[in-house]
């Protein structure tokens, strides 16, 4: 009996799979009876399935992330933890913070003047600049150039948009009007122990904003110098000029400074481009830009000529105290120039 009622019910089953697939296959989709069965196999949603799913926006890789809106933005963890495959809308990633104070100095730098100037200070980016007469004056913001007339010592410090803060820095200058004119015009006069002389303010044609003249002969410099009632400069001349009183070891100082002089650089700059590259005596490029021929003979080999200071990529190699190359006086050579000196008649 049990085994009459099994084959029954497998028979019922197998007819109405039959009915099914014949209903399938000779019924249009628009029909009643299938879209009846349809909806029997539909999914049905759930009250979970009421939440709008995340709609992810994805951007391409030419667009500035500054023109998504914020709420639009998405990051993704670097991470390959579980939790890093979550996309988690509203947050960015963290930008590295600017932890270094701005690159200040005075223009024109410190040292020895015999007129009046403009004083005003630069930075290498935006930054608040802050300067006060002596020690005991309450600091003001720089806001324009100022008239510089009689001896005076500054205090100045700056802080850039990140809130980055200088060291405060001092510098010094000094007046001199009794020798206002006794140098021709493009000349300053350098006063040692021993002697005054003048020498051009900077690299032969003496011209600001000029390329100084390169690749030339000891006779060409030394020949260009008489034609303007001039000398080529002595290694002595060239020395004192730039150590100034305080004997520094670079022009502007004891300490070598990258950005003060052209001395990291693929080629020759215009000559003055450098405010900070300036003497105690107010001579400009003697370190960096092109190495400068002088009249003074090696003390070991006689045929050979001093070649003094720096050029456009001797780095540190390039201060006042002697000479790092001699050359032959009829070589040329691309990263030598040469300055002029004239002496100072005693009346």
């Amino acid at each position: 009996m049990k085994d009459d009622h099994k084959t029954i019910l497998w028979l019922s089953l197998s007819l109405s799979i039959i009915i099914i697939l014949y209903i399938l296959n000779h019924t249009r989709q628009d029909d009643v009876i299938f879209k009846t069965i349809e909806r029997w196999f539909k999914y049905r949603p759930t009250q979970s399935d009421s939440i709008p799913p995340l709609r992810v926006r994805f951007i391409d890789s030419t667009v500035r992330i500054d023109a998504i809106p914020i709420s639009e933005r998405i990051s993704v963890p670097a991470d390959s933890s579980p939790q890093s495959k979550f996309i988690q809308p509203g947050k960015l990633p963290a930008l590295s913070r600017d932890t270094i104070p701005p690159y200040l100095y005075s223009d024109p730098p410190g040292g020895l003047f015999y007129d009046s100037f403009y004083l005003h200070f630069k930075s290498d980016e935006p930054a608040k600049i802050f300067f006060r007469w002596g020690p005991l004056q309450p600091f003001i913001q720089f806001q324009d150039s100022f008239l510089i007339s009689q001896p005076i010592q500054v205090y100045y410090y700056g802080e850039d948009t990140a809130g980055n803060t200088t060291s405060l820095e001092t510098t010094e200058y000094v007046f001199d009007y009794s020798k206002m004119d006794i140098c021709p015009v493009g000349m300053v006069p350098v006063s040692t122990e021993e002697t005054t002389f003048c020498i051009d303010t900077y690299e032969w044609p003496n011209q600001k904003g000029i390329f100084p003249l390169s690749y030339i002969s000891l006779f060409q410099a030394r020949d260009s110098c008489k034609s303007r009632g001039k000398d080529l400069c002595t290694a002595r001349e060239w020395e004192d000029a730039c150590r100034g009183p305080l004997i520094w070891n670079y022009p502007y100082g004891t300490h070598y400074k990258k950005p003060a002089c052209n001395t990291h650089q693929e080629q020759k700059q215009e000559s003055g481009k450098m405010a900070e590259c300036r003497s105690y005596f107010g001579v400009y490029d003697l370190s960096g830009n092109v190495r400068e021929w002088t009249h003074t003979k090696h003390t070991e080999f006689s045929r050979f000529y001093l070649v003094y200071g720096g050029f456009w990529q001797s780095q540190g190699v390039s201060s006042c105290g002697s000479f790092q190359f001699s050359f032959y006086p009829e070589n040329r050579d691309p990263t030598v120039g040469f300055r002029c000196c004239k002496e100072v008649l005693e009346e």
